[in-house]
């Protein structure tokens, strides 16, 4: 029986788990017996009343394994009655759903990410004509020295507006149209440490650090000097930059971003953990979804490149959050070998195209 087993008695108490249940709740027998069986689940087991017709009820539940593990779980319940006995107690079989639930959750994120990026191509290239004029009206009414000081005042907010709806457009394009990518096999620690190095010089970590109450430390976490991949370098170090400046606005009080970096036998797990202020679970849903900004300011298109980008590399991205317990986004890569780096042809290879929004590398 590939499926999960658990038999009760009527107050719950385990009785019984078969080996293939004890796999995928990663639990032995001998240390179940006699617990009660909601205590494995977080979610509520279904009870069936013994004056109930019904014998059996179905339903889907929540479990974190020992390990930490977050797995979802099909369940069917079932009354335990012997004739002329009457009902001795449940029996619960259960099938993990967690992958099945995962790919049914990135279908639809992009077919939503598809069906947006085509309107966003369409509103920006409508928008940006128009947009352009005004930006160049304002301009030559900003150069009249007739303007007294409200009216320039005026000037320069239609100014700085245009160029942020300007930027809203750029956002839009990037995030719609097709991409080039150049895939060559570079090393992941010297991509992380150019951005990092770009982050720690850049205004937005300065303009923290004038107060020592509002620092940001930023701590790397590397157990390798070589973590060598198959990536487009300039397209990773715009997904490594824009998670590393969420990672810094969701602490204006200051905290501590740290860049970790570890092997695996196939992969390279990296993880942007920050300090800041978390994200419930409702925005958890939608996070790589376009306009989920949750900065002031924000386009909202930001995590949802990253999103494309990563998958452009049939890579993995996943954010662990919780409201006043900061964040963290771990980003998985197949391994290449170090000989494919040092053999790379001299001669640039042709771009791969990729279709908008997402998509794999083909």
């Amino acid at each position: 029986m590939s499926g999960g087993l658990i038999t009760t008695d009527l107050q719950g108490r385990i009785t019984l788990l078969n080996p293939a249940g004890g796999r995928l709740l990663e639990r032995r027998l001998q240390d179940m017996i006699g617990t009660n069986v909601q205590e494995l689940f977080l979610d509520r087991l279904p009870v069936i009343e013994a004056s109930s017709a019904r014998t059996e009820i179905r339903c889907e539940v929540g479990c974190v394994t020992p390990r930490g593990a977050q797995k979802i779980f099909g369940m069917k319940a079932t009354l335990l009655r012997v004739p002329e006995q009457g009902d001795l107690g449940y029996i619960y079989t259960f099938a993990d759903l967690t992958d099945i639930r995962r790919l049914e959750q990135e279908i639809r994120m992009r077919d939503r990410l598809s069906a947006v990026g085509r309107m966003a191509a369409g509103i920006a290239h409508e928008i940006r004509n128009p947009l352009s004029s005004i930006a160049g009206s304002v301009k030559v009414l900003s150069s009249i020295s007739a303007l007294n000081d409200e009216q320039r005042t005026l000037v320069q907010i239609v100014t700085r507006e245009s160029e942020r709806l300007n930027r809203i457009i750029s956002d839009f394009l990037i995030y719609s149209r097709e991409k080039n990518y150049k895939f060559r096999v570079l090393n992941l620690v010297s991509l992380l440490n150019d951005t990092l190095t770009l982050l720690e010089n850049h205004p937005l970590i300065a303009s923290l650090g004038k107060s020592d109450s509002k620092n940001i430390s930023l701590v790397r976490q590397y157990t390798t000097a070589d973590a060598f991949a198959m990536v487009d370098g300039d397209r990773l170090k715009q997904v490594f930059w824009n998670l590393c400046e969420n990672a810094v606005r969701a602490m204006p009080e200051g905290g501590v971003l740290t860049v970790s970096l570890t092997g695996k036998e196939q992969t390279w797990a990296i993880c942007f953990s920050d300090t800041g202020s978390g994200m419930d679970a409702q925005l958890l849903e939608k996070i790589f979804e376009p306009f989920q900004s949750r900065f002031e300011g924000g386009t909202g298109l930001g995590l949802a490149i990253v999103y494309q980008i990563v998958q452009a590399h049939e890579a993995q991205i996943s954010v662990s959050s919780a409201p006043g317990k900061g964040s963290e986004f771990r980003l998985e890569f197949s391994r290449a070998a170090r000989e494919d780096a040092l053999h790379e042809p001299d001669a640039e290879k042709p771009p791969v195209v990729l279709a908008k929004a997402g998509g794999t590398r083909g």
